[in-house]
């Protein structure tokens, strides 16, 4: 996967443990669910990799979970966990984020989630922030969650194809 990537413009990079901004608050109730899968990069035995794109500055993390509950079926978690949240507000410590939720693919073991992400300030909508998509792959040793997200510019073909192959090579 790495060295597929590599030839694409992406970067290998550490990924920090812990350096992540914390949430204050998920609204509505209904999309707890979501936010649970998007945050299980910490959890037991998980392996996550990062990758940065030179030309883009998009990002992309890949975590294999091989202590899934139920491995066949981090992809249906998703889909179910995505449409039960069609817009997901989370809260931190300096802004909130309001993000709109589509389940833009559905395969044989894999789902594709779509997020566009806008600050909120003073209870309004300001700007776009991060667009982001979020990849269930069922494997053969749990689980692999896939995230490639933006903030310079819209998802383009460049982090497609990454999510692409960080699905292929689970």
């Amino acid at each position: 996967m790495a060295e597929e990537l590599s030839a694409t413009g992406w970067v290998e990079e550490s990924v920090i443990e812990g350096a992540e901004s914390r949430t204050r608050g998920i609204r509505p109730e209904a999309c707890r669910g979501l936010f649970g899968l998007l945050d299980q990069a910490d959890d037991g035995d998980a392996r996550s990799f990062g990758f940065r794109n030179s030309a883009t500055g998009s990002y992309l993390l890949v975590i294999d979970q091989p202590d899934v509950p139920d491995p066949d079926s981090l992809s249906s978690h998703l889909k179910d966990a995505a449409e039960a949240c069609p817009r997901l507000t989370m809260r931190y410590d300096s802004t909130s984020l309001a993000y709109d939720v589509m389940v833009a693919d559905i395969r044989s073991g894999m789902t594709e989630v779509r997020l566009t992400g806008v600050e909120q300030v003073g209870g309004r909508e300001g700007e776009r922030v991060v667009d982001m998509i979020v990849s269930g792959v069922n494997t053969d040793s749990g689980g692999r969650l896939i995230r490639v997200m933006s903030s310079n510019a819209e998802i383009g073909a460049m982090e497609e194809k990454a999510a692409e192959v960080a699905a292929r090579h689970s």
